[in-house]
């Protein structure tokens, strides 16, 4: 539940009135119908939880994601999970989560949403039955069909409009889902819960796998975290818990959240207001091929805009995952097809934006027209001096043209890389980098790793338990390991999972090749011409 605004008497007027405006009864949202005579679910907390007035509620959202870092992830999103308090608590980090999904990685026609109810006891889930949601940025249509489904399937989970009426976890989702979007189309499936009972979260997570099956749907989970602590335990007990969500164990999950309640922590209310979405999610992980969650973002109330003796907290996860391979990534063939001038392009694409990047300059916005790099593929972009690495970043999937992709990773190559924090590149140093592009194919896993992996030919990912590490093909070259040596270094020194991590029954190693484009080689190439 998100904290509790104070405000004085002329407010309390103005807002009782607001409120009698939207609900009916007491209690469930005003029923008119749009002109094609469809149900729509009015705003429940707009004006209290963030700006009831378009042009400032864009501006809000939009300057919170500009503010926002965009990660990278070896795989598609998924699922995020993001708080659900008053923007002005919990807005950037609401921000940091949805920035991941922002603009032309926003590439979901449907978007499930699963958050607690907070004032009405559910079934295993209570979904809206409405055919829009109204916000102030406009209307959001519902995808009836697939909430119809839902209900159809299983008599735990009804259509509740009672739940959804004035319930904010989802509400206040819109606005940052719509923004990201960049105008994008999408339906949403709005559903609530708060069953505790395992039986239930596997109904829901159930539903979620079905769900979210299509590679084209996003799942997003509205939790806050904990609950009225003092700030300092709050860090601890929400490090702890979103380390237990990262882990996409449900045990561990439960475990933690019986542990830090059984602690006698004082002032602490719950670990998440969302623990029965959260789980939901969870149990369905497996089934949705996700492999990987990350925390990008965490603040609490203490830190943005209340008392530190008394504060909620906020997280925010990405949830990554292979899931199913649509039919545009499968067409994309595995030896990258590149001409000379193309390569040359790609080049000098990275250049001009490690310059950009590193003197503070703006990159232009003019599209490149090049037919051969409109294609989608990940990369990496590596960045030395005389031989020492300055930066190495990438991604190995993208839903963008190769030249934007390729932009893109070059910034964060060139400002970003974690390593050189304390030691950035300068702009006098520019001159001096030598830039390497790698256009990376999809990834295949392979079941015998030292039987099908060809050094020199193939770059590895290992992942398990939440972590994941990578060696480009050209690493294997230049150290002179062996296949067991590869991996070895990759599961220790990258992954984390220890030198036979790779090797464990639930460890996953997947395989790629890659066209690698040093600019070095091409100046030499070109003056030998």
């Amino acid at each position: 539940m998100s904290r509790v605004f104070t405000f004085g008497a002329a407010a309390v007027v103005v807002l009782t009135i607001s409120l009698f405006l939207v609900l009916k009864d007491g209690f469930g949202v005003d029923s008119a119908k749009t002109s094609k005579g469809e149900n729509v679910r009015r705003p429940a907390v707009a004006g209290m939880f963030y700006p009831a007035r378009a042009s400032a509620l864009q501006a809000t959202v939009s300057e919170s994601l500009k503010s926002a870092s965009k990660e990278q992830f070896p795989l598609p999103v998924k699922a995020l999970l993001a708080p659900h308090a008053g923007y002005v608590y919990c807005g950037r980090t609401m921000a940091a989560a949805f920035k991941q999904i922002e603009g032309d990685a926003f590439r979901y026609d449907r978007v499930v949403m699963i958050g607690p109810s907070h004032r009405v006891r559910t079934k295993a889930a209570a979904v809206s039955s409405a055919d829009v949601w109204e916000t102030p940025l406009g209307p959001v249509s519902v995808d009836s069909a697939a909430a119809g489904n839902l209900v159809e399937k299983n008599d735990r989970i009804e259509f509740d409009d009672r739940a959804h009426a004035n319930e904010h976890a989802l509400e206040v989702q819109l606005p940052y889902l719509m923004v990201a979007s960049g105008g994008k189309h999408f339906k949403i499936v709005p559903i609530l819960t708060n069953s505790g009972d395992p039986g239930d979260q596997k109904i829901v997570a159930d539903a979620l796998a079905e769900l979210a099956a299509d590679p084209n749907t996003l799942v997003v989970v509205s939790s806050d975290l904990s609950h009225y602590p003092s700030i300092e335990t709050a860090e601890k007990v929400d490090r702890e818990i979103l380390g237990a969500v990262t882990s996409l164990d449900p045990k561990t999950l439960i475990d933690a959240d019986r542990k830090l309640m059984g602690a006698g922590h004082s002032g602490l209310d719950c670990t998440m207001c969302g623990l029965e979405a959260t789980l939901c999610l969870v149990r369905a992980a497996s089934r949705l091929r996700i492999t990987n969650a990350e925390t990008v973002s965490y603040t609490n109330s203490g830190m943005t805009a209340g008392d530190a003796g008394r504060v909620v907290g906020y997280g925010a996860v990405v949830f990554s995952g292979q899931g199913p391979v649509s039919s545009e990534t499968r067409s994309i063939p595995v030896k990258m097809d590149l001409t000379a001038e193309s390569k040359r392009e790609l080049v000098a694409i990275a250049r001009s934006a490690v310059a950009a990047a590193v003197n503070g300059a703006s990159l232009p916005e003019e599209p490149v027209e090049n037919p051969n790099l409109q294609m989608k593929a990940g990369c990496f972009v590596t960045l030395t001096n005389n031989g020492l690495l300055r930066g190495c970043i990438g991604c190995f999937t993208s839903e963008t043209p190769l030249w934007k992709t390729v932009r893109d990773i070059a910034t964060s190559s060139a400002t970003r890389d974690p390593r050189f924090v304390t030691d950035p590149i300068v702009p006098s140093e520019v001159p001096e980098l030598d830039i390497e592009v790698s256009v990376l194919s999809p990834m295949e896993r392979v079941s015998r790793p030292l039987e099908q992996i060809a050094l020199g030919r193939d770059g590895i990912l290992v992942r398990d338990k939440g972590r994941s590490g990578t060696f480009l093909p050209q690493v294997a070259g230049e150290t002179g390991w062996t296949v067991e040596e590869f991996l070895g270094h990759c599961s220790r020194d990258k992954a984390g999972l220890g030198w036979d991590g790779w090797r464990s029954p639930t460890a996953e190693v997947f395989t790629y090749t890659a066209t690698i484009i040093a600019e070095k080689k091409l100046t030499e190439s070109a003056s030998e011409k």
